[in-house]
């Protein structure tokens, strides 16, 4: 069942797959060289977390990690959106919000949410205005 025209299950599904992939890569890769690597390194990536989070959602008995629960996401998302000083500030606070809406919306209202995070397509005006007024809010 999709959410929106814009991002459905199989392609949260996919791009999940693709990073338990690079995982497993980056794991054997850590291995061959005698480092350790963190089992828990995706959750450090607040767009991995969300795709978890509406994997979750949409649909529970698909959901590829199966030890996943939805307070715990949205716990790692917010934790990896602290330390993840790469993303900008309206990307990060667009991050937060979906994060909360799909753990605390109803799931019907909290997927449609996530396009304006998931999806590469130009942001509403409000978003865009958002955009303009945020970096001179963030200066101290």
């Amino acid at each position: 069942m999709g959410f929106s025209g814009t991002i459905d299950l199989p392609d949260v599904r996919q791009r999940l797959q693709y990073d338990l992939v690079r995982q497993r890569y980056l794991s054997a890769a850590a291995t061959d060289r005698d480092l350790e690597l963190r089992p828990d390194l995706l959750l450090s990536d607040p767009e991995h977390v969300l795709l978890r989070l509406v994997s979750l959602r949409d649909d529970p008995a698909g959901h590829p990690a199966v030890e996943d629960r939805v307070p715990a996401l949205v716990r790692h998302g917010m934790q990896a959106l602290v330390h993840d000083y790469r993303t900008g500030p309206l990307r990060r606070v667009l991050t937060c919000c979906a994060l909360l809406a799909v753990g605390l919306l109803p799931r019907r209202a909290a997927l449609g949410i996530c396009d304006l995070v998931l999806t590469s397509r130009p942001r509403p005006a409000w978003v865009r205005r958002l955009a303009r007024a945020l970096p001179g809010a963030l200066r101290p």
